[in-house]
């Protein structure tokens, strides 16, 4: 609820501008009484948007907190990043690392993959635990931007830091 996917999706659109490839995806949630109550992510590249976690219960899914994800949909966000690794250049990107991979859920496995392959990875995380996640991801130099960051000029630094 900061804004960190609308700044991240014009962050993309000015790398773009800049052709700077990328692989990944972006969270939008649905809001419903001002709680999120379910998210979906869009692959970076393609747009295709896949729904990922509801606050309602259904079976099958797992329960992570109070979401109940798509195990599915954890696999196709899992492949848009593992399948990119080796086939060209890009930048990674995961919307969001937070308090469920703090715990090692979600999308934990797959950003220790890129990690330790020391990828290029662009992550959004919020500034309330920023130092957790670069402390328990041991993340050597990070680049941190704040929201009130220039897009335009983040893309640039983005763009001479590959």
């Amino acid at each position: 609820g900061q804004g960190k996917t609308t700044y991240l999706k014009s962050v993309l659109s000015e790398l773009r501008l800049l052709g700077i490839e990328t692989a990944g995806f972006y969270a939008e949630g649905e809001w419903k009484n001002n709680v999120r109550v379910r998210f979906e992510i869009t692959n970076v590249h393609s747009q295709e948007s896949r729904f990922l976690c509801s606050d309602e219960k259904v079976d099958g899914f797992e329960n992570v907190g109070r979401f109940y994800f798509d195990p599915e949909t954890i696999c196709w966000g899992e492949q848009l990043l593992l399948s990119e690794e080796s086939s060209r250049p890009c930048l990674f990107v995961l919307d969001e690392i937070g308090k469920f991979e703090l715990k090692k859920k979600v999308w934990y496995s797959v950003f220790m993959r890129l990690l330790e392959m020391k990828q290029p990875v662009l992550i959004t995380v919020r500034s309330d635990i920023l130092e957790r996640v670069i402390q328990q991801f041991q993340i050597q130099n990070p680049v941190v931007f704040g929201l009130e960051n220039v897009q335009k000029k983040v893309a640039l630094t983005i763009a001479g830091q590959l």
